[in-house]
């Protein structure tokens, strides 16, 4: 299913909940001070169609609208629990408290998804140099080698390595009976 066709059908499913209006979310939290779950969980109902009208506001972010969608519904619950009853508007301290939440996981998913590319292409060019090397010298390179020819540390030579056999296993389910993938960091590089 599409991202979108998915928000479509999640805010189709609130829209058989009604609304908390300003009053009752008074109210409600009132009740919720008191201690009353029945009162938060309707709090917590009566304000989910909040998260979706934000979320849409971050389609094409790049984050799944699924994860926004979850993680919105978190920073909700988190909301109600840090209200301190004093507002005149929860509705939009609930709003606040949601955007916010959704700009942090936007701006990791964006950090992690750099680090994915910075390793893809580290683990493309070591790919590259070992391919080189062993055309020019008919052998496997050794890690000091491989880590001379990159200029970095072994350890982050090998961390790359590691990194990119376990994705490669992870793709090659071996359910062609063929042998699995020669494995350096177990078979070691040639020496």
């Amino acid at each position: 299913m599409k991202e979108t066709e998915y928000l479509k059908l999640y805010i189709d499913e609130l829209s058989q909940i009604r609304p908390c209006s300003t009053e009752e979310n008074l109210t409600l939290l009132g009740r919720m001070a008191s201690g009353d779950d029945d009162a938060r969980s309707r709090l917590i109902e009566g304000n989910l169609h909040i998260v979706p009208e934000i979320v849409t506001e971050y389609e094409g972010s790049g984050a799944p609208v699924s994860d926004m969608l979850q993680e919105g519904n978190m920073a909700l619950m988190e909301a109600l629990e840090a209200i301190s009853g004093k507002e005149t508007d929860p509705e939009s301290f609930l709003a606040v408290r949601v955007r916010g939440a959704l700009e942090e996981f936007i701006r990791l998913e964006g950090v992690e998804s750099l680090a994915a590319h910075k390793l893809e292409d580290e683990a493309n060019r070591l790919i590259n140099l070992t391919r080189d090397f062993e055309t020019e010298h008919e052998r496997t390179a050794t890690l000091s080698e491989l880590a001379q020819l990159m200029g970095l540390p072994e350890d982050e030579v090998e961390n790359i390595m590691r990194i990119s056999y376990s994705a490669i296993s992870l793709g090659d389910s071996n359910s062609t009976g063929q042998k699995p993938a020669k494995d350096p960091l177990r078979d070691g590089w040639g020496e």
